[in-house]
């Protein structure tokens, strides 16, 4: 689908930087930071900071780090696009005729 992993997570694994990974339920689980979410959606990092707060995209802390789940943020991405293809819609029929 649209998500498995941004492109330069690969590398920065390859290149010793750290993948976080979580257990739950015994099945263990990949997480993103907040630059893997900026790059896969194509944003700032002060824009996925400012949606964590304001409570706009899924997240979870981890200790006290914030961290994603890809399958969530493809979900959110999803609904998002749903939403403004609705969005668009009402206005192209309902305003300005």
């Amino acid at each position: 689908m649209f998500l498995s992993k941004p492109s330069h997570v690969a590398s920065t694994v390859s290149g010793g930087g750290r993948v976080f990974y979580a257990y739950a339920r015994g099945i263990m689980e990949t997480y993103w930071k907040v630059s893997d979410v900026a790059a896969a959606i194509q944003v700032s990092l002060q824009t996925v900071y400012r949606y964590v707060a304001n409570g706009e995209i899924p997240f979870h802390k981890l200790n006290r780090a914030v961290r994603f789940k890809p399958s969530e943020i493809e979900s959110w991405m999803e609904s998002r696009k749903s939403g403004a293809a609705a969005n668009r819609a009402t206005r192209v029929g309902g305003e300005g005729e």
